[in-house]
C-alpha cells in the first residue's frame, strides 16, 4: 500500500483515490502523534529503525546497489539546464537528509548532516535512447558509499537540444516511494520558478527527517506500540518460516539479490471489473489483488497458510507528509486459503486481516522480527520472501514549467525478495510488474505467473462465489502446452502382442540364437518349442486361461520358455525369486494363488516348503521332451488379458501383487524397440532380478526384433569386474541398472583400462533412482561412443512410461536428469491437490495415464481405488490414472522432471525441502560415491536431515567435513543435522537402497549434533561469557548459534563493537553472520585475535 504519487502531481481522479485508501490509514491513527524539532537542530542524530536495517545490511554484505532508487524524467522542449541545477540544489538544501551521510560514533551509527558545496548538474551527451537506457542501467546499478553524502545523484543525458533525460538516483536509506513524488513535485515546482527569474515559494517544512528518527526513539516505548507488538506476535505465531517456491534453481546458501523484471498489465476492462467486485463487497482493490495473489501462491506452493509482505507509507505524524526520507513500513500479511473456500469468502478474510494490520501498522518490522524470533537463514529474508505491492503511480505525463515531462520506467538489476508483484493504480488499466530474483527463477518464469494471474483474475470476477479449487490459472496456451507434453490424445491400436510377433520370428529366422544363459542356449525354434512343451505340462497340470502360473526358478532359457508358456496359456506369470526369504515368498503364494507353482529341479524342494497346499510342477528334462513341441492357438490377442502380476513394496510392509495387462507390457516393448533402434544385431543384457519389472522387457523385448538375450546372473550380473567382463566377451548392446550400481560399475571402469572396452555396446539405460547429472557426466567421459537413457516408470503402469535419450549431458541439466518424456501410448500429468493440471514449473503429483496403466492390484480393491482415480482430463471415457506418488514438473523446454516422493518430502524448521537437493550437494564432493537423504528422528525425537554416504576415499572424509562441504553449498536449515558414512548402503532385491534397514539419526557418532559443547581453552571461556552478557542467557557452548539463542541484527552490532572493545578481536558483522557459532568463528581464519 506504498505510495509514490503526490498531490502536487496527481490529477483530481488520483487525489480521490488516494485520499480514499489513506482513509484506513487515518482510521487506524486517529490520535496523531505531534513530532518537535531537535533543539540541537543540525547535530548528529540516531538512525531510525528502518535505516538502520540497511546501514546493516550493506555493512554485512558489502556496498552495493540493491537499495537504489531510480527516478527517470524525459523531458522535451527547451530546456534551462541552470534552473533545473538550482531546482535539484534547493532540494538539498530543504532537505537534509539527502545530504547527509552515515558514520559510527561511539560504535552506534549516527545520521550526519554534511553541507554540499557543489550542486553542478551534469550533462551527458548520449547518440541514442538504447544508450541512454544502457546508462540509466549503469547508474542504477552504482553504489552510494553511505559515509559520504550527498545520497542523491543527480545526472542529465542530453539526447538532442530539445530532448533530455533526467536521472535522479537515491539511496533508500534516506528515501521512499512517497517521496519521490515530493521530490518530482518539489523539483516541478522550484524549476517552474527560477525559469521565470523568481525565487521558488515552497512550504517552510515542519520537521526534518532527524528529527523523525531522534522522536522515533521514545515513541518506540509507547503503550500502543506494545500493544501493535503483542497483536503482530499472535497474529505471526507458528507462521511458515519460508514459502515453498518452485524454484527453478537451487537457493544459494547466503541469499543473492541479482535479478530482473517482467512488465505487463491488467488492461482497462478486467481493472474495472476488479475495482468494482472490491466496492461490491465493500472492500478495495488492494485487498481483492492480495486475496488473488494468495491463491495463486497457494497453487504454486501447495499450502494454505501464506505470509506476504506488503509496504505501507507509514506517514501517520502528519508533518511527514511533505518529507524526503524513509519512512515506509512493511507488514507481514498472513493469510490462509482453502480449496473449499469461495472466493468471496477469502476476500472478506482479506479485509479483516488487511484492517486488522493496519491497525497496527505503526510497528517498524524489524521490532517485529526481533520480538518473534523466527528461524533466520542468511538465504532469505525473515517472516515472507514474497511482497506484494499497489501503488500510485508517478504521473506518466505532466509539464515541468514549459517542459513536457514523461516519467520513464527505472532500470534496476536487483531485488530484494523472491518476488514481487507490484501493480500500480492507472487511471483506465492497472500496469504492473513481477521483479524476481534471477538467482531463483527465469523472465520465462515471471511472464507465465502474471499470464496465471490475469486469468486467475478473469475467474474471479465472472464467479467471485465459485470455490477456489475451480478458479482457472491456466493461459489457453499453456494449457495446450501441457496436454501435448502429456501425451494426451497419441494413442494407438495395439493389433497383436508378444507371442504374435515372435511367432514371426521364429518363422523368419527359426535358426538364430534367441536366449543364451552361460552355456547353455536356444534357437528361436528351439525356444518356441520349449515354451510350446512348457504349456502343454502346465495345462495337463491344470492351468487355464486366466490363471496365475507361479515361476519359482532361476532365471536362465527355461525361464524365459516359461514366461512365453504362459501366454500360451492365457495365463499370467508370477515371478518368484528363489533366493529370497520364503516367509516373503509364502506370503507373495497366499496373496497371487496361482494355480500351479512351476519349479525348476534345483527349486523344487523350496518351493514346496512354501507352496501351503498349491500344486508344485518341476520342470524334468525327460518328461518335457516326451510332450508335443507345437502349440495350437487357440486365442487371439486381448490386451486386456493379464500378462504377469508383480509384487511391489507397500507401505504397510505388506507386497502388494501389481497386475499388468498384455496391451501395457507390449506398449512398453515396443516403446523399446523404437526409441533405442533394436535391431536383429542387438543383445539385450538380462541381468535384473525376475521380481523386478524391468527384468520382463529384458527378457522379452529382444525376441521382438530378433535379436539376444543374454541372461547374466550370480556374480555375473552385479560384481563390477565380472559384469563389465561379459559384457564385452558375450558382445551386449544394450544393458539397464540402477544408478547406484551404475556408480560402481564406473568406478570399475575407472581403475581398469580393459573395463573400459566395450566397443559392441550401444546403450545404457539407467531406471530405479534419479539419475544425477555428475554421474550421466563420468559416464560419457568414459564411454563417449555409447548412448544413455534416462528411463521412468512405475510396475503398475507396465514399468517404463517416460525416455530421455541422450548423447552427452547439454549445459543447462539440472543436478538430477530429467526423466524425458512419455512413451507412446502413455500420458503423463502433472496434477495438484485438486488434480487440476500443474502450471510449467510448478511442482505437483505425477499421475499416468494411457495404455500402460494396469488394472490395479490383485484382490485389493481398497487399494486400487486409492491408487487408480478417474481421469478428469483424458479424452477416453473411463480411463483412469495412476497416482504415482511421485513429485515432479513440466520443464520449459517439455521434458518431465522428477523431484522426489510425496512420502520423502521433509519440513525442518517450517521449512519444506527436497532430500534430492541435498543429495545433488553431497554428489559434488569428489569424495562422495554414492548418498541418500531423508529425515530421521533425532536425539531429542525431532525430525532432521539424516546424510548416509558411501566415499570413494579410503580413509573417508568426516562427517564433520561433509557437512561444512555442505554449509558452503546450501542454506542452512538444508544442511544435514548428521551424515553417517558408510561401508556400504543396504539394498531391496531390485536394487534400491533399502531406507528401513539404515541407522537413525539419533544413533550417529556423538558430537555431530550436541546440545551443549563447552568452551576449550581461554579465548572460547571469553567469547562465551561475552555472549552471554550480551543476550542475557545462562550458558553458551562453542557450538550454539548467535541467532537461534535470540540474537539480532542490534545485538550483533553491540557484540562486534564489544569483541573490538572488550576482547581485542577485530571481528566483523559479515564474519559473525557468516559464522554464528563460537566454534565456527575460531576456527575462521579471518579472525584475527588478540587473546
Amino acid at each position: 500500500m506504498e505510495t509514490t504519487g503526490y498531490f502536487g502531481t496527481m490529477s483530481p481522479d488520483e487525489k480521490r483515490r488516494e485520499l480514499e485508501r489513506n482513509l484506513l490509514n487515518r482510521k487506524a491513527s486517529a490520535k496523531q502523534p505531534v513530532i518537535a524539532r531537535r533543539a540541537s537542530g543540525g547535530a548528529d542524530a540516531p538512525l531510525s529503525l528502518a535505516q538502520r536495517r540497511l546501514w546493516l545490511h550493506e555493512t554485512i554484505e558489502g556496498a552495493g546497489a540493491l537499495y537504489n532508487m531510480p527516478c527517470a524524467l524525459r523531458l522535451r522542449g527547451r530546456l534551462d539546464a541552470g534552473a533545473l541545477s538550482s531546482a535539484i540544489g534547493l532540494l538539498l538544501e530543504r532537505h537534509t537528509v539527502l545530504r547527509s551521510s552515515v558514520l559510527e560514533r561511539d560504535g552506534k551509527p549516527m545520521l550526519v548532516c554534511r553541507e554540499v558545496s557543489n550542486t553542478a548538474l551534469p550533462v551527458v551527451p548520449v547518440a541514442s535512447l538504447a544508450d541512454a537506457r544502457r546508462s540509466m542501467r549503469d547508474e542504477a546499478d552504482r553504489p552510494f558509499d553511505l559515509t559520504r553524502g550527498p545520497l542523491l545523484r543527480a545526472q542529465l543525458l542530453k539526447l538532442a537540444d530539445d530532448d533530455h533525460i533526467l536521472l535522479l538516483t537515491l539511496h533508500h536509506i534516506v528515501s521512499d516511494g512517497w517521496s519521490l513524488g515530493v521530490l518530482t513535485a518539489e523539483v516541478s515546482a522550484a524549476y517552474e520558478a527560477y525559469c521565470r527569474g523568481a525565487v521558488p515559494r515552497l512550504a517552510e517544512l515542519p520537521i526534518q527527517y532527524a528529527d523523525y528518527s531522534q522522536w522515533q526513539q521514545h515513541w518506540l516505548g509507547d503503550e500502543r506500540i506494545a500493544k501493535q507488538l503483542d497483536f503482530w506476535q499472535a497474529q505471526l505465531h507458528d507462521a511458515p518460516a519460508l514459502l515453498p517456491l518452485p524454484l527453478e534453481r537451487p537457493r544459494p546458501p547466503r541469499q543473492r539479490y541479482e535479478g530482473g523484471v517482467h512488465r505487463f498489465a491488467l488492461d482497462a476492462a478486467l481493472a474495472a471489473r476488479v475495482r468494482a467486485l472490491a466496492r461490491l463487497h465493500g472492500a478495495t482493490p488492494y485487498m481483492l489483488l492480495l486475496a488473488a495473489f494468495n491463491v495463486l501462491l497457494s497453487r504454486y506452493c501447495g499450502v494454505t497458510d501464506i505470509v506476504v509482505g506488503s509496504p505501507v507509507a507509514n506517514r501517520n505524524p502528519r508533518q511527514t507528509e511533505a518529507l524526503i526520507g524513509f519512512f515506509v513500513n512493511t507488514l507481514a500479511m498472513r493469510n490462509r486459503v482453502t480449496p473449499d473456500m469461495r472466493f468471496i469468502d477469502c476476500l472478506q478474510d482479506v479485509k479483516r486481516s488487511t484492517l486488522a494490520a493496519f491497525a497496527n501498522q505503526d510497528v517498524p518490522f524489524d521490532l517485529v522480527v526481533e520480538r518473534l524470533r523466527p528461524e533466520r537463514s542468511a538465504s532469505h529474508s525473515p517472516l515472507f520472501q514474497v511482497e506484494f505491492v499497489l501503488q500510485q503511480p508517478l504521473r506518466r505525463n505532466f509539464r515541468l514549467g514549459e517542459l513536457d515531462a514523461e516519467a520513464m520506467a527505472g532500470e534496476s538489476s536487483f531485488t530484494k525478495f523472491d518476488l514481487t508483484l507490484s501493480l500500480e493504480e492507472g487511471a483506465d488499466d492497472m500496469p504492473g510488474l513481477i521483479e524476481y530474483n534471477s538467482h531463483l527463477f527465469s523472465g520465462d518464469f515471471a511472464e507465465r505467473m502474471a499470464g496465471h494471474l490475469v486469468t486467475l483474475l478473469h475467474d474471479i470476477v465472472e464467479d467471485p462465489a465459485q470455490p477456489i479449487r475451480r478458479l482457472r490459472m491456466l493461459t489457453p496456451e499453456e494449457t495446450a502446452r501441457l496436454l501435448h507434453w502429456s501425451g494426451r490424445g497419441r494413442q494407438a491400436a495395439m493389433p497383436d502382442g508378444v507371442l504374435e510377433r515372435f511367432a514371426a520370428r521364429v518363422a523368419q529366422q527359426p535358426d538364430a540364437v534367441a536366449v543364451r544363459h552361460r552355456d547353455a542356449q536356444l534357437t528361436y525354434r528351439e525356444l518356441a518349442q520349449r515354451a510350446n512343451r512348457l504349456a502343454h505340462a502346465c495345462s495337463n497340470a491344470g492351468v487355464a486361461a486366466g490363471d496365475r502360473l507361479a515361476l519359482y526358478m532361476e532365471r536362465g532359457v527355461d525361464y524365459v520358455a516359461a514366461m512365453l508358456a504362459s501366454f500360451k496359456l492365457g495365463a499370467a506369470f508370477v515371478p518368484f525369486n528363489p533366493e529370497q526369504s520364503e516367509t516373503r515368498n509364502a506370503t507373495m503364494l497366499a496373496k497371487a494363488r496361482p494355480a500351479l507353482i512351476l519349479a525348476d529341479v534345483r527349486h523344487t524342494r523350496a518351493a514346496e516348503a512354501v507352496a501351503g497346499g498349491i500344486p508344485v510342477l518341476t520342470l524334468e528334462p525327460e518328461a518335457l521332451a516326451a510332450l508335443p513341441a507345437d502349440w495350437q492357438a487357440s486365442r487371439a490377442f486381448d490386451g486386456d488379458a493379464l500378462a504377469y502380476l508383480l509384487f511391489t513394496s507397500g507401505s504397510t510392509g505388506e507386497p502388494k501383487a501389481a497386475m499388468v495387462a498384455h496391451r501395457g507390457m507390449i506398449n512398453h516393448l515396443l516403446a523399446k524397440v523404437e526409441d533405442l533402434g533394436l535391431r536383429e544385431t542387438d543383445v539385450v543384457a538380462q541381468i535384473a532380478v525376475q521380481t523386478f519389472d524391468v527384468s520382463v522387457w529384458q527378457c522379452l523385448v529382444a525376441l521382438l526384433v530378433g535379436g539376444r538375450t543374454e541372461v547374466l546372473t550370480g556374480t555375473d550380473a552385479w560384481d563390477p569386474a565380472p559384469l563389465l567382463a561379459e559384457l564385452r566377451s558375450r558382445d551386449v548392446t544394450i544393458v539397464e541398472t540402477v544408478p547406484s550400481h551404475l556408480e560402481i560399475l564406473l568406478d570399475e571402469a575407472e581403475r581398469n583400462a580393459a573395463a573400459r572396452q566395450l566397443p559392441a555396446l550401444r546403450w545404457m539405460i539407467s531406471n530405479g533412482e534419479p539419475l544425477s547429472r555428475s554421474l550421466a557426466e563420468r559416464w560419457f567421459a568414459l564411454f563417449s561412443g555409447t548412448r544413455l537413457m534416462n528411463a521412468y516408470g512405475p510396475t503398475e503402469c507396465s514399468d517404463d512410461v517416460t525416455h530421455l535419450c541422450l548423447d552427452g549431458v547439454p549445459d543447462g541439466t539440472p543436478a538430477y536428469l530429467p526423466i524425458g518424456r512419455p512413451i507412446t501410448n502413455a500420458e503423463l500429468y502433472v496434477l495438484d491437490s485438486e488434480m487440476r493440471l500443474a502450471p510449467i514449473g510448478v511442482v505437483g503429483e505425477i499421475h499416468i495415464g494411457g495404455l500402460c496403466v494396469g488394472p490395479g492390484y490383485f484382490m485389493d480393491e481398497a487399494r486400487t481405488r486409492a491408487a487408480f482415480v478417474p481421469s478428469p482430463i483424458s479424452t477416453v471415457p473411463g480411463a483412469r490414472l495412476y497416482r504415482s506418488g511421485d513429485v515432479g514438473r513440466y520443464r520449459e523446454d517439455g521434458s518431465l522432471e522428477l523431484l522426489g516422493r510425496t512420502d520423502f518430502q521433509l519440513k525442518i524448521r517450517g521449512c519444506r525441502i527436497e532430500a534430492g537437493e541435498v543429495e545433488a550437494v553431497l554428489h559434488q564432493h569428489p569424495a562422495v560415491e554414492q548418498c541418500l537423504v531423508m529425515g530421521s528422528p533425532d536425539w531429542a525425537g525431532e525430525i532432521g536431515i539424516a546424510a548416509y554416504v558411501l566415499s570413494r576415499d579410503r580413509p573417508a572424509p568426516s562427517a564433520g567435513a561433509l557437512r561444512q562441504f555442505c554449509a558452503e553449498r546450501l542454506p542452512d536449515f538444508m544442511v544435514p543435522s548428521g551424515i553417517c558414512v558408510l561401508d556400504e548402503l543396504p539394498l531391496l532385491p531390485n536394487g534400491k537402497i533399502d531406507r528401513a534397514q539404515l541407522p537413525p539419526l539419533s544413533s550417529f557418532e556423538a558430537g555431530a549434533n550436541q546440545s551443549y559443547v563447552a568452551p576449550r581453552d581461554t579465548r572460547e571461556h571469553r567469547l562465551s561469557d561475552l555472549w552471554r552478557a550480551i543476550l542475557g542467557v545462562e550458558r553458551v557452548g562453542i557450538d550454539d548459534n548467535f541467532f537461534q539463542l535470540g540474537g539480532h541484527s542490534l545485538l550483533a552490532v553491540e557484540l562486534v563493537n564489544q569483541c573490538r572493545e572488550v576482547l581485542g578481536e577485530q571481528l566483523s558483522l559479515n564474519q559473525l553472520f557468516a559464522h554464528p557459532t563460537i566454534r565456527t568463528l575460531v576456527e575462521s581464519s579471518t579472525v584475527e585475535a588478540s587473546v
